[in-house]
């Protein structure tokens, strides 16, 4: 299954339609997997490691979000500071 078709393809094109910024979409987005995921019960010790393994990698995609969001910010302002725009 597609992950866009999971997240929900309609609201997500409502999304970019108001103009919000890709990677705030993504950000949004891997925080409803990961909470969805912390809900999951677990059937089994392989299940629950799947799950932990899930989550786990999530949470390190999510901060990337972060990451970039703050490299972006400080181009933008030395990109202002010296007088051109990117």
């Amino acid at each position: 299954m597609k992950l866009l078709t999971l997240l929900g393809e309609e609201r997500i094109k409502e999304l970019v339609s108001l103009r919000i910024e890709p990677l705030d979409i993504i950000h949004g987005e891997l925080k409803t997997l990961i909470l969805k995921a912390e809900n999951l019960r677990p059937l089994g010790k392989q299940a629950k490691a799947w799950r932990e393994g899930y989550v786990e990698a999530l949470c390190d995609i999510y901060g990337l979000t972060y990451d970039l969001s703050f490299i972006i910010v400080e181009n933008e302002q030395k990109g202002e500071e010296n007088g051109r725009s990117l």
